[in-house]
């Protein structure tokens, strides 16, 4: 608690500072532009906007640490400090006027108490850990480094926000300052909101008599402050918070001088309005559009050109640093955008500078990333359902109804409200409207949708004050005021518990990524987080590795990244593993020459290992981190054609190439990560006939976008003991296709599994088998040792990202056998982190229940489940074909449960549970909706016959799951099916004309 306490009370000494040395830049920069009326507030955020064009200057010559930063904050404070005292002797208080000022001060010392012990607690935005902090480090450490895009393309994005953070890492608050970024600007905020409100603070009837934009607009805005305190964003240093701050003070600036703009406080206001719109656009692009009418609206309005020119030499002077510094960062001055790029040796490639720009606007739209949906309109069905009901769809709504009020009354006869009022909306409308055709996530549109209802607010209570009385008027601000902020009161209601989201015991520390070092095509060594986030990691460190990465000057970071160009790589290269000195006798150690074949891979940028027949035994573990989004990496066996057979048979593949793993049960036989792509083919892992454990884990694969095992073979591996598995897959996605898993071994008693996903991002099992035993060529089996837990265990999945927001395990055409204890098992809950909602879709499996009075399939904290045309039987003892625990909604289509596998169970926590057409003596189910259903004509299985119709294949089971729930959630509504019919006859319509369209092309 005495921790707590002494950082809370230097957090609150640190604002203090932090605003008195803006005042102290603000007041000289008010002098030399003339800007006598400005008060105190404002001269803050005029001394921030100064302050941050100091440091963005400085940081192009030197990196931003102790020795530059103090100097600019302690000058501030040192210009302060005679006029703050100047100030302070200005004042004349009554008793009764300081008994108010030192009860306010109290409750905003509370307040900002609040605020500092909110930032301590750990940041909670993903991309805080994915590239906030890293931006923030590599400026405290160097100064503006060329190209630094090309080692994580977030890092070039030209956002002068993390320059203000960095320029708060200074002592006493160290590493810890640029998480109170936030928190200050929130406390300004505030500040400026208040002071424009303390005249009708001590005289309440102003907010009648005067006009609606003098001091309602701050009335308005304050509420959105209590709201936004509930963010996360507050405990991050996110420049999206610090938009939706500067867009609420530049639009009540706005309405400020939007009634009124002649005399000097008028003028000082549109000075401040055009240096803070500038200001915005270099703190994230997505204010663009906001800042230019903003910055047009001011030099339109202000009065004095002499002014006006002082202004517009300093507007010029910021802009011109932040787009020199998007030049050095990425060679482009609005990176993502190519518009103005330069072909400077560290320049982005100008293709990945497009895709950056295709992946925020595809992810905006569609967080699926159709293709099809993103070059048409047709993503604005799925995109409207996903807008905010309480921070979009109401504000819209009911600034659209208030405008056209506003509308009728200005038809009418006098006294109308003066068209150049209406300029108050203009900015937002803009911004609307870039943000719509740019990147419309709700989280891009920032403030913009709450200033468009203050807006309209504004226009029609200032239309409406001259025609009622004052009693009338009061009782209509009092309606507008809670319909406006209604939905943001329920919003904040519903995240009331966040205001316990403190920390008590000082500052929490940053999480530590493991970190897994790789080696460029130059020499350059790169880390990269185990997880996709480096958090506060040394340099460098990104999560997208690329072989092609160099250092401008060998040995200096400082010097910048380039890219070497495609044809300096190898990205064709087929290397022999016999050319490593692979023996392939089944006795010499081939690991050593596995190893040597993938490090030249990956100094070749990436290519196909080809391994020829032979048996290759793996005695020394093999590890490689590829740490490339650009790498692709296959290992292929000499071709084979055999077909697999998905029976319970021990039949193999026949094939040539084998790994016979020696390296025993702590050891990884072969772990690959950092992949873009990885593909095995052809390649049977092969056990030790006499060996109880032949590796902790056969295969494991780390941090890879695609993982394709296809036409493998797995024969006779055990994996005894804890954290073991046959094939493991970690924060990557697995596609295993055509492959055999015959006689292998892990172990029920620690609940390992023979294919172990974690933290995945999708898993795929098609036409593959699980056998107790194999034929290869003899009658051979490890199963009998221990049963594993599973042959499939699904684990937990990994959060949702920008590429694709949906998780699905998809198992298609499989057999298992009785050997393990499950067949299939979904179990989150044994995995540490928590999982993101994920779908489990089964087709077409057979299963040989085990007799260990187990389940065939045991699905918990599940979203949507679909098991279809499956069969489970043979058993003698089993407990059930199917558990269902936590699962949300889920659909059984023609099931055959039979022997003892014939009971389908379902608990309480299970939401919906719909069994269509299917074969089972016991349903023992506690979920709510239950509901068994038999139609000659089931959804499932209509919505299979249209696709195979109209497009010829199979539909993907998510799409077979969603159409079948639509029609299911009809129930007996005949109209309702009819419509839902319809709905998916125009959808395959339009994907067969899409299909069509695109051969043509």
């Amino acid at each position: 608690m005495h921790d707590h306490l002494a950082a809370v009370s230097l957090t609150l000494l640190a604002y203090a500072a932090i605003a008195l040395s803006y005042f102290g830049w603000g007041s000289v920069a008010a002098r030399v532009l003339r800007l006598t009326a400005s008060n105190g507030v404002m001269r803050v955020w005029l001394g921030w906007a100064v302050a941050l064009l100091i440091f963005q200057a400085l940081h192009l010559f030197v990196p931003l640490n102790t020795v530059v930063i103090a100097p600019v904050f302690l000058g501030g404070i040192a210009l302060a400090i005679p006029r703050a005292v100047l100030r302070a002797r200005g004042l004349r208080l009554k008793r009764g006027r300081m008994m108010c000022v030192a009860s306010l001060a109290m409750v905003i010392a509370v307040v900002a108490a609040w605020l500092a012990s909110r930032s301590m607690i750990v940041p909670r935005i993903y991309d805080t850990g994915l590239y906030h902090l890293h931006a923030i480090r590599w400026i405290n450490s160097f100064p503006i480094v060329p190209g630094l895009g090309n080692l994580h393309g977030r890092l070039a994005f030209n956002q002068a926000f993390f320059t203000y953070a960095a320029s708060l890492n200074v002592a006493p608050l160290l590493t810890n300052g640029s998480r109170i970024a936030n928190s200050f600007l929130f406390l300004l905020t505030a500040a400026t909101f208040l002071a424009r409100m303390r005249p009708a603070a001590t005289r309440p009837a102003l907010l009648l008599e005067s006009h609606p934009f003098e001091y309602l607009s701050s009335l308005f805005a304050l509420p959105i402050l209590g709201y936004l305190a509930l963010s996360p964003a507050l405990t991050a240093p996110t420049p999206d918070l610090a938009t939706d701050l500067l867009q609420l003070v530049m639009f009540v600036t706005l309405t400020g001088v939007a009634h009124h703009w002649d005399g000097q406080d008028s003028a000082d206001k549109t000075a401040m309005l055009a240096i803070l719109a500038a200001t915005a656009i270099t703190i994230k692009l997505s204010n663009l559009a906001f800042s230019l009418v903003v910055m047009a609206i001011a030099f339109f309005l202000a009065r004095r050109m002499g002014n006006v020119l002082r202004v517009g030499v300093l507007l010029t002077i910021v802009l011109s640093v932040w787009i020199a510094r998007g030049y050095v960062s990425s060679g482009m001055p609005l990176y993502p955008s190519t518009i103005g790029s330069a072909a400077f040796d560290w320049s982005v490639p100008r293709d990945e500078a497009v895709h950056m720009t295709a992946l925020i606007r595809g992810w905006a739209r569609d967080p699926r990333r159709n293709s099809p949906a993103l070059e048409h309109w047709t993503w604005l069905s799925a995109w409207s359902r996903r807008l905010p009901g309480t921070t979009v769809i109401a504000p819209l709504l009911l600034g659209v109804c208030l405008l056209g009020a506003t509308g009728v009354f200005a038809t009418l006869k006098k006294p109308r409200p003066r068209r150049i009022e209406a300029v108050i909306v203009l900015p937002v409308l803009a911004g609307l409207a870039f943000w719509f055709f740019t990147a419309p996530d709700p989280r891009f549109a920032h403030a913009l949708f709450l200033c468009f209802v203050i807006a309209a607010a504004l226009l029609f209570l200032t239309a409406i004050q001259p025609r009622v009385s004052r009693r009338t008027f009061a009782l209509i601000l009092c309606a507008v005021f809670a319909a406006t902020h209604l939905g943001l009161a329920l919003q904040a209601y519903r995240e009331r518990e966040t205001i316990g989201q403190i920390s008590v015991a000082g500052w929490q520390p940053i999480p530590r990524a493991p970190l897994i070092p790789g080696t460029t095509a130059s020499g350059l060594v790169i880390l990269t987080p185990a997880s996709e986030r480096c958090w506060d990691a040394p340099l460098p460190c990104t999560p997208y590795f690329r072989g092609d990465l160099r250092l401008r000057v060998p040995g200096h970071l400082e010097s910048g990244f380039a890219v070497t160009p495609q044809s300096s790589v190898g990205r064709n290269t087929i290397l022999n593993l016999r050319n490593f000195g692979a023996a392939g006798d089944g006795t010499s150690d081939d690991g050593p020459a596995l190893q040597r074949a993938l490090d030249a891979l990956a100094t070749s940028g990436g290519g196909a290992l080809y391994v020829p027949p032979g048996s290759y035994a793996i005695a020394t573990a093999v590890s490689k981190n590829f740490s490339s989004a650009t790498s692709s990496i296959t290992i292929a066996g000499e071709s084979s054609s055999t077909a697999i057979d998905v029976a319970g048979n021990g039949a193999g593949l026949n094939l040539a190439s084998e790994f016979i793993i020696k390296v025993g049960k702590t050891n990884i036989a072969l772990a690959l990560s950092g992949l873009d792509i990885l593909s095995i083919r052809d390649v049977a892992f092969v056990g030790i006939k006499d060996v109880d454990d032949d590796a902790q884990v056969v295969l494991l694969v780390k941090d890879i976008e695609r993982v394709n095992v296809e036409h493998c073979e797995f024969y006779g591996l055990a994996s005894l003991g804890p954290g073991g598995s046959i094939v493991a897959a970690h924060e990557s996605g697995l596609k295993i296709d055509r492959t055999a898993f015959l006689g292998c071994a892990t172990s029920s008693a620690h609940s390992t599994s023979i294919i172990r996903n974690q933290t995945w991002r999708d898993i795929a099992v098609t036409n593959t088998k699980f056998v107790d035993y194999g034929n290869r060529p003899n009658f051979y089996s490890k199963t009998p040792m221990a049963p594993p837990y599973s042959w499939i265990s699904i684990g937990d999945a990994a959060a949702s990202h920008a590429d694709w927001f949906r998780r699905d395990a998809v198992i298609r055409n499989v057999f298992l056998d009785e050997g393990a204890f499950i067949g299939i098992t979904a179990r989150p809950d044994l995995h540490a982190p928590s999982s993101a909602p994920f779908n489990v879709f089964i087709s077409a499996v057979r299963m040989n229940v085990s007799n260990l009075f187990t389940c065939g399939i045991y699905l918990s904290g599940v979203d949507k489940v679909l098991i279809e045309k499956s069969q489970f039987g043979w058993s003698h003892n089993a407990d059930a074909a199917i558990i269902l625990k936590d699962v949300n909604e889920a659909i059984l289509d023609r099931l055959e449960c039979v022997a003892h596998a014939n009971t389908i169970r379902a608990d309480g926590a299970t939401e919906r549970l719909v069994i269509v057409n299917s074969i089972y003596e016991i349903l023992d189910s506690a979920a709510p909706y239950t509901k068994k259903v038999t139609t000659p004509d089931g959804p499932v299985q209509f919505v299979r016959q249209r696709y195979l119709e109209v497009l010829g294949t199979e539909p993907e089971l998510h799409a077979l799951h969603f159409w079948a729930d639509q029609m299911l959630r009809c129930e007996s509504d005949a109209s309702c099916l009819v419509e839902r019919r319809t709905a998916l006859a125009k959808y395959l319509e339009f994907a067969h004309e899409a299909v069509a369209w695109r051969r043509r092309d």
